[in-house]
């Protein structure tokens, strides 16, 4: 599915594709309220016999970012669902 284009939650647009792996595919994104670049990280439904695995793994993952507050690390700026995939809007 292309998602470019698209807003999630309102506040952010899909702007272009940037890397797509094997477990998610990542993408540019602009926030729509200060025009701010962030990263949209997207996790693929094509997915094996492991996708509850993969789900609570990738869940596990933005919840530990979420926690983690440092001038190095990235944030979290919002997280949910569309179409039935988990994703992770970071700076």
């Amino acid at each position: 599915m292309d998602f470019i284009g698209l807003t999630l939650n309102g506040k952010y647009r899909i702007e272009e594709l940037s890397h797509e792996g094997s477990f998610s595919t990542l993408y540019r994104g602009i926030e729509l309220s200060g025009g701010s670049s962030v990263s949209v990280n997207i996790l693929k439904t094509s997915l094996t016999s492991r996708r509850m695995q993969d789900i609570i793994r990738f869940q596990s993952e933005i919840d530990r970012m979420v926690s983690l507050a440092h001038p190095n690390i990235i944030r979290v700026l919002d997280r949910g669902e569309m179409f039935e995939r988990l994703y992770v809007v970071t700076e």
